[in-house]
């Protein structure tokens, strides 16, 4: 499945780019999890207020999402990257 994490970053985010790259530096160590499939990152290429900026999809099988969410890369994405979101939206499929 595919579980996709939509992003919009908050007004401290000045250089959206920067933190971008950290979050895939980030998320790039996750692919040494036996679980974590594979990972692709899109930017948003419209800047406007009502776009959100970057989505994160991670291919992982459905059974193994309660691993993923306990796992540390996902626990310092929430810690590192949490206060500069302004909101998100967690969508999976298949």
């Amino acid at each position: 499945m595919k579980h996709c994490i939509l992003v919009k970053w908050n007004e401290t985010v000045i250089d959206k780019t920067a933190v971008e790259n950290d979050a895939k530096k980030l998320f790039d160590d996750a692919l040494s999890l036996p679980e974590i499939e594979d990972i692709h990152f899109i930017n948003n290429c419209v800047d406007k207020e009502n776009r959100y900026d970057f989505l994160i999809i991670i291919e992982i099988k459905k059974e193994d999402l309660p691993i993923w969410n306990e796992c540390d890369v996902h626990k310092k994405w929430k810690a590192l990257f949490g206060d500069f979101i302004e909101s998100k939206a967690i969508f999976d499929f298949e």
